[in-house]
């Protein structure tokens, strides 16, 4: 256990973690200048968002020292690395993971097929709260069809990262037609958003619904609906569930 006085902040990090006084976060040594005698130490990873969101706890008087606290900074990096991962990983080591998601198969079926009530998790990109996705998809395969597991999996990846519902539902359809080239494609997006729950209007049940379409779904050929057709069905399974 090391004690000592120390300073006012200042910049300390080095690769990959450091100790630092749980006061003002001033690297571990004995300093004269800061009025509080410390006996903890604590690990602050060195990364950018551990250190800033150390300052967020600091600016709202938040002691560090508490053990509640000690490794919260740590905590929140790996959440929103987690949340951000496309963002982590960059745009080329992004589409690669995407390719590897999209595993197809050769098939004749011309039917429908939808996946319903996939939940995924991202953030607002206003106010970097947490947003609940509860996502919808039905294609129509043409000559392919895409492994079902990747179809959730897909959706899940595709909400890392901070994104506005509107855009994510886009994606959604603009990448399955771009990898699987199907005769077309729709989902349906329910938003459950953070900065409604907790703040603002603080209106919990409130979901916000966005969809896209593409192909037959967008243009059916004549007699055809395959629009209705998937909120048919998925209507059907809401009154059997």
């Amino acid at each position: 256990m090391t004690s000592g006085f120390c300073k006012q902040y200042h910049e300390f990090y080095q690769w990959p973690t450091i100790k630092v006084c749980p006061k003002c976060l001033t690297v571990l040594e004995p300093h004269e200048g800061c009025d509080q005698k410390f006996e903890k130490e604590i690990i602050v990873n060195q990364s950018s968002i551990a250190k800033s969101f150390a300052n967020i706890l600091i600016s709202l008087h938040i002691d560090l020292a508490d053990a509640n606290f000690t490794d919260t900074p740590n905590r929140v990096q790996r959440v929103y690395e987690h949340l951000c991962l496309r963002n982590v990983l960059g745009p080329e080591k992004d589409k690669e993971s995407i390719k590897k998601l999209v595993v197809t198969f050769p098939s004749t079926a011309k039917n429908l097929v939808v996946v319903k009530n996939v939940k995924a998790y991202s953030v607002c990109p206003h106010h970097f709260l947490p947003v609940e996705y509860r996502v919808d998809f039905g294609y129509i395969p043409d000559n392919s069809v895409v492994g079902l597991s990747k179809i959730p999996r897909l959706i899940k990846y595709l909400a890392k990262k901070p994104v506005l519902q509107e855009d994510f539902v886009e994606e959604i359809v603009d990448v399955f037609e771009e990898m699987l080239k199907p005769l077309g494609c729709m989902a349906i997006v329910q938003g459950f958003h953070g900065c409604m729950k907790f703040r603002g209007i603080e209106e919990p049940n409130s979901p916000v619904i966005t969809s896209a379409i593409k192909g037959v779904f967008k243009n059916p050929p004549e007699g055809k609906n395959p629009r209705q057709e998937m909120l048919d069905l998925l209507a059907k399974s809401d009154r059997s569930e």
